[in-house]
């Protein structure tokens, strides 16, 4: 009977000892379905989902160039033969700068034009000293005296005028040469030139020089698209250059006319560059945010999660569950994503997981 008892009280303890066994299992898995302990508390945040009125970014093309009313284009104005350059594309200039020297028949032009000048404006002198002499001793009347005044003042008016042109081309007749100097400070941005080539009057633009200070974005407007761009609107523009970085600015003018060859219309953004990040011919993307009627959910860019080619975030549920949720966007601004909770159970004012949302949403994937 004895050993009854004790072979009955065994099988109790066993049974007891394995029923506490396995509820102590149960615990310890239903505490690691929980994600959001306690003690993992403290190093989560959380924010709140928000409705209100989505914008949608429109991104469209476009290139850098120079600010065209700060441009200065030269072309000759003599017929000639380049003797020497002074500069290369792309090279900065100050204002006075000796950029290249022509040699030109013309040179000899304008000093056989300057001599004859020079002396008209002797014989004149010449002939004002004669008339006021007689014009003092009564053998010439006031009238003869006004007609030699007249005839020095425009001699010398004919001097002035071929001193201007030989200036306006940038001449230095005691050497033959024309001597082109820099009429301002700025870039080369344009050389169609080198030593020995021959250049004719105003055929082709030979060198150009920018502020680079100030440059224009030209943006390409499709048809489609031409009611959505406004004069004065704020926009971003972005290039690969610079990934992490965007440049602000705004809509300065919007051409009338479409592009024959592009079928595009030019909107052109003025844009401050003071450190010359941005060169002429650089393709840049062109940011517009467009504020719409429509009103949608709305969640931080920097909450949301891009993987698999798809949009999520980490919602935290009641208690310490939390599940991942995958959403289309319908448009964004610099701060939030804005989404429509259709076919997903979120409304506003749901909780998502904002610091270590990545370490919750690897740990939901694997389970």
């Amino acid at each position: 009977m004895k050993n009854k008892i004790k072979i009955e009280t065994v099988a109790f303890l066993i049974l007891f000892f394995g029923f506490l066994g396995c509820k102590n299992e149960e615990q310890i898995i239903e505490k690691e379905t929980c994600l959001l302990q306690e003690e993992f508390a403290n190093n989560l945040s959380f924010g709140n989902l928000i409705e209100t009125h989505s914008k949608v970014e429109l991104d469209l093309t476009g290139h850098v160039s120079y600010d065209e009313e700060e441009l200065y284009t030269f072309q000759s104005l003599v017929t000639g033969i380049v003797e020497k350059t002074y500069f290369k594309l792309g090279d900065y200039v100050k204002k006075g700068d000796i950029l290249l020297e022509i040699r030109s028949s013309a040179m000899g032009e304008y000093r056989h034009s300057l001599s004859m000048a020079q002396a008209d404006i002797d014989l004149a002198i010449r002939n004002l000293e004669s008339v006021q002499k007689m014009h003092e001793s009564g053998f010439a009347s006031d009238r003869e005296l006004l007609e030699a005044e007249r005839e020095l003042k425009n001699s010398r008016l004919s001097y002035q005028q071929i001193q201007e042109t030989i200036h306006l081309h940038g001449g230095q007749i005691e050497k033959g040469l024309l001597v082109i100097k820099a009429p301002k400070s700025g870039y080369i941005i344009h050389k169609n030139i080198t030593r020995g080539s021959a250049i004719a009057e105003g055929n082709e633009d030979i060198f150009s020089i920018s502020n680079l200070n100030k440059i224009w974005i030209k943006v390409n407007v499709y048809p489609t698209q031409v009611g959505l761009i406004k004069h004065g609107e704020e926009v971003e523009i972005s290039t690969s250059a610079y990934p992490k970085e965007r440049f602000t600015g705004r809509i300065e003018r919007i051409s009338q006319i479409f592009d024959p060859e592009e079928k595009v219309m030019k909107a052109i953004i003025e844009l401050d560059n003071p450190d010359l990040k941005l060169k002429p011919d650089m393709m840049v993307n062109v940011h517009f945010l467009m504020d719409t009627d429509e009103k949608a959910l709305a969640i931080p860019i920097d909450h949301v999660l891009f993987d698999k080619d798809a949009y999520h975030f980490v919602q935290a549920i009641e208690n310490c569950d939390a599940r991942i949720v995958t959403f289309q966007p319908i448009g964004k601004d610099k701060k939030y994503y804005y989404f429509h909770p259709t076919n997903i159970d979120v409304k506003e004012g749901d909780r998502f997981i904002e610091k270590n949302n990545l370490l919750i949403y690897n740990e939901l994937l694997s389970r």
